[in-house]
């Protein structure tokens, strides 16, 4: 299943799968074309949100019934749910790369504004469990997240 930015890759889903540690939830939410997910060893318990709901119907039957499919702006959800998350969850969020770094930008179907970067990274570092983010590299990004360990390999 192709995607923009989709984790399909087998250096790249593998990078990302070997990173997150044994969790009782697992949430993606911007989900796309759900790879991490898909790949990795299930989870007592997934949340994938996304806007697009042609990418959640591509993918509700390649997802077990442990997993919860919602189509809903993650951001919004973040806001009520992510401060009540359990310590042991795991948030694995893959957004629409930011406007700076992403020249491809047109093949998203939804986009986040700079502003929208910002809150999400304030929704993120409001979460008390596990948050894993994938994205290049950009000054909002390094600066607000200047003490998160960074793992980077290359990508084409």
């Amino acid at each position: 299943m192709k995607f923009p930015g989709g984790k399909n890759l087998g250096g790249t889903y593998h990078a990302i799968i070997s990173q997150i540690p044994p969790h009782p939830i697992f949430i993606e939410p911007f989900a796309g074309s759900a790879a991490i997910r898909r790949l990795m060893k299930p989870s007592p318990r997934s949340i994938l949100i996304d806007l697009d709901r042609a990418a959640l119907d591509a993918i509700r039957d390649l997802v077990d019934e442990r997993t919860e499919i919602l189509h809903e702006d993650a951001l919004a959800w973040l806001r009520r749910k992510g401060p009540h998350l359990p310590p042991g969850a795991v948030i694995y969020a893959d957004p629409p790369y930011h406007p700076a770094t992403c020249e491809g930008w047109r093949q998203y179907k939804h986009r986040l504004t700079e502003a929208q970067h910002g809150e999400l990274l304030d929704l993120l570092l409001a979460c008390p469990c596990r948050v894993l983010l994938s994205g290049y590299d950009s000054p909002l990004y390094a600066k607000r997240l200047a003490a998160w360990r960074v793992v980077r390999w290359p990508q084409i």
